[in-house]
């Protein structure tokens, strides 16, 4: 009907704001938009699907999120002045959005949900979230966001960059397809701190790699489920691992240096495996000053030892697991002299030959006995024994029954024991023994 003289808001601006949205729908490939409904017809742009106008006739928001918008994110969008709200989120463009349109957000007079591929907002790795600034609402891409994460927390985004077990933690962690809670996306309302939970990932699958895991035991590790089901592994509600029960799998190498960084473990299983060094200094203070429990093997615990008594002092491991071999090598250190058989000469090797050898010991068929009373009194009454043996041909005795045998030697011919295992009665009369007395059977308690 010609030229509309009573067209509200005007014409030339209304023509202005039609020509962003035209060449936004044209850059954007708006053809193959998944929604298009009006655009780039002749009707009122303020009716085309997703644009929405006040009474003048003024674009004031435009909802075009997840309409399969490809191409370069638009640079003119400050061209629609009395544009309140911006939603292109779930969309596949690239670039940034224009500076202009972020003083407008950051001023409160704009309000933008965008994809983070296009957002400029910073982002803190500490947390592992977008700061605030330019994009209101920023749609988390899990690509962009595992490589935040593994250039913030691995040290390079760039997994070609490591070598080794890291190399396969990076080749892990930045796989979305490993991780399961982002099957539809970004959880955005789960109950899981998500960079929490993907340190403490990193830390379970870099463990299970150093540690032969993969070769050594195959229940659930290392797979594409939340690690709280991993087998071995208890969890918060929110999801902080609270216990590792890994006793008994068949660990090797090093023992984890970054264990501590489980803030919310509570119990720590490590007993009963073949893992090398001791426990870190930060995961031991923690154990002295908080609630964290930790049951290890005596090799991996850096406690004390009570040499008068054989029993490990109070310290970094709540329980340990003794190891045969070196509780014998203490016994000798502390008992005998000296862990170096050889260099105590004479009668005084065999002994300790014989002492620190586990197989000399039937007590110790099964390990270390935690129910047999008084290890060490027993292994000192022990080793009288079998120095009088020797120092007095006790291999030409009339009746040596048992003697230097692996049995207890409460079942020895001529010695009795009360029933914590201790001598009470040594009778060797009339049986050839040779040689110098005895001088430590005052030892004998």
């Amino acid at each position: 009907n010609g030229y509309p003289e009573d067209f509200p808001g005007g014409v030339w601006e209304w023509l202005k704001e039609r020509a962003v949205l035209v060449r936004m729908y044209l850059n954007t490939s708006g053809s193959t938009w998944s929604v298009n409904d009006g655009w780039f017809g002749s009707t009122n742009h303020c009716s085309w699907a997703g644009v929405t106008c006040n009474t003048s006739n003024q674009v004031t928001n435009l909802a075009l999120d997840n309409k399969q918008l490809v191409g370069s994110f638009p640079n003119d969008l400050i061209y629609l002045p009395y544009l309140e709200s911006l939603n292109l989120s779930s969309n596949s463009m690239g670039g940034t959005i224009p500076y202009d349109v972020c003083d407008k957000s950051t001023s409160n007079n704009l309000y933008i949900n965008a994809d983070a591929a296009n957002c400029p907002n910073g982002f803190d790795t500490s947390t592992g979230t977008y700061l605030s600034g330019c994009c209101d609402n920023i749609l988390v891409d899990v690509d962009i966001y595992l490589n935040e994460f593994a250039a913030a927390i691995l040290g390079d985004s760039d997994c070609a960059s490591f070598v080794g077990v890291e190399n396969t933690v990076c080749s892990f962690m930045t796989n979305k397809e490993n991780h399961d809670i982002f099957i539809n996306g970004y959880p955005g309302t789960s109950p899981v701190g998500v960079w929490e939970w993907l340190k403490e990932r990193s830390i379970l699958v870099r463990m299970f790699l150093n540690s032969c895991g993969s070769c050594l035991f195959n229940e659930s590790w290392v797979t594409d489920t939340n690690h709280c089901t991993w087998t071995g592994v208890t969890c918060s509600e929110s999801y902080q691992v609270t216990g590792l029960f890994m006793q008994d799998k068949q660990f090797s190498g090093l023992v984890p240096s970054d264990l501590n960084s489980l803030s919310g473990l509570e119990t720590l299983y490590l007993s009963d495996n073949d893992m090398i060094g001791l426990l870190p200094n930060d995961l031991c203070e923690r154990s002295l000053e908080t609630t964290l429990h930790i049951y290890a093997d005596a090799d991996n615990c850096p406690n004390g030892f009570d040499t008068s008594t054989g029993t490990y002092l109070s310290g970094c491991c709540d329980n340990i697991l003794v190891d045969v071999d070196i509780y014998l090598n203490e016994f000798a250190a502390a008992v005998l002299g000296n862990t170096d058989c050889q260099a105590l000469g004479g009668t005084e090797t065999t002994v300790c030959d014989y002492m620190t050898n586990p197989a000399s010991h039937d007590i110790f068929t099964n390990g270390y006995p935690e129910d047999f009373p008084g290890v060490w009194h027993w292994l000192q009454e022990r080793a009288i024994l079998v120095r009088m043996y020797l120092n007095s041909s006790g291999s030409s005795w009339s009746n040596n029954a048992g003697w230097f045998s692996n049995t207890n030697h409460c079942t020895w011919a001529g010695v009795t024991c009360t029933d914590s295992f201790q001598v009470t009665r040594l009778a060797t009369p009339n049986n050839q023994l040779a040689g110098a007395f005895p001088p430590d059977l005052n030892s004998l308690s």
